[in-house]
């Protein structure tokens, strides 16, 4: 999770990855459920961009939106909203 984004703003998930042999174990889901908490009441939106269809079905099953007109964007997540 990167913080150059100013303090409540928004948080970008960056380089987040599991190896293929390693893969539809649940691991991701687990990752970016653990990032979630920890951006949680510190960031107000989670951002990313991924050119992996199978990584975008995963985030949008986590409550990510596809993002509209964000060039470096392609899902976010409000944290604001409670889940």
């Amino acid at each position: 999770m990167s913080t150059r984004t100013p303090r409540r703003a928004g948080g970008r998930v960056r380089h987040l990855y599991v190896m293929e042999a390693y893969r539809r174990h649940g691991i991701g889901r687990r990752l970016v459920v653990e990032v979630i908490a920890a951006a949680r009441g510190s960031f107000d939106r989670l951002r990313l961009r991924t050119a992996n269809p199978e990584a975008a079905r995963l985030y949008e099953a986590l409550g990510f939106a596809p993002c509209a007109g964000e060039a470096d964007c392609t899902h976010a997540l409000d944290l604001r909203v409670t889940r």
